[in-house]
């Protein structure tokens, strides 16, 4: 899977449309098909500078399955919505 430095995913298997930027190294494939993707995601809130930092998610970190909605090189956060109840 190539992508630039961040994606845009839409958390799924919800009841609202839940939406964030995530770092693309966040991002997993599953089984032989690469088309569902799997984002981590930690169980506490999210700074807004691990993601800018694009650092390594916690192996005990869960993943949730996401369908990708775009990516981008670079990015410039104000604000993350983020996914904090689950």
């Amino acid at each position: 899977m190539e992508l630039n430095l961040f994606a845009v995913v839409e958390w799924l298997n919800y009841d609202q449309l839940l939406v964030s930027i995530v770092p693309s190294n966040w991002l997993v494939t599953e089984g032989e098909n690469p088309e569902i993707l799997f984002s981590y995601w930690s169980p506490r809130p999210v700074d807004d500078s691990i993601v800018k930092k694009r650092l390594p998610p916690q192996t005990n970190w869960p993943k949730y399955q996401v369908k990708l909605l775009g990516s981008a090189g670079d990015i410039v956060l104000h604000t993350i919505i983020t996914k904090t109840h689950l």
